[in-house]
């Protein structure tokens, strides 16, 4: 039904890994992966679009148990590595996750799991794209925030669904979408409330 509706659209669709996206049930990080590999191909790639170098990463870990860590393996930080060797430092790059690779979401909200809510080997990622102007674009937290980090400016777009299907997110802000645009290089964004 998903796909039907993408494809209906005629819009090119880039589709990144979420906890939503795995088995639960499997036995490994890399079986758990099987349902999504099978749809959408493989969990982690780029592309260039106009001046614009995208990555897609999978920072899902499947621990067994029902349970997963916001992790990039290393097998997919030495591709990163490579992938990017051949751009211009300065240059621009939009990295999409789907788990934050830092939120505050855990130090507001008491309780939270802080390595099921970040990326607990952040700071790997932030050495790849020293060199470069990033953009890290991801969600799963169902709310809105804006963080810098050095040369890294980290989106967290809240969710469609609200804060699970409420008419608002987490942070209070209406259930919505965001809406990110590259011209010449130049990367703007909004966000747009349904």
């Amino acid at each position: 039904s998903y796909n039907r509706s993408l494809k209906a659209t005629g819009i090119p669709f880039f589709q990144v890994l979420g906890n939503h996206d795995i088995d639960l049930q499997a036995r490994s990080n890399e079986s758990a992966q099987s349902p999504y590999l099978a749809q959408y191909g493989p969990p982690y790639y780029s592309f260039n679009r106009g001046k614009t170098h995208y990555v897609v990463l999978c920072d899902v870990y499947f621990l067994g148990n029902r349970q997963y860590y916001g992790y990039l393996s290393e097998t997919q930080l030495t591709w990163l590595e490579q992938d990017l060797a051949g751009l211009e430092k300065g240059a621009e790059v939009v990295v999409f996750l789907h788990i934050p690779s830092f939120s505050d979401i855990v130090r507001l909200n008491p309780g939270r799991d802080v390595n099921k809510e970040s990326v607990v080997n952040r700071a790997a990622l932030y050495e790849i794209l020293q060199p470069f102007k990033a953009h890290l674009i991801s969600g799963h937290v169902h709310w809105n925030e804006n963080r810098e980090e050095g040369n890294i400016f980290e989106h967290n777009t809240a969710a469609i669904s609200g804060a699970w299907w409420s008419g608002i997110c987490y942070d209070g802000t209406p259930k919505g979408y965001g809406v990110y645009q590259s011209e010449a290089g130049n990367i703007s964004w909004y966000y747009k409330s349904i």
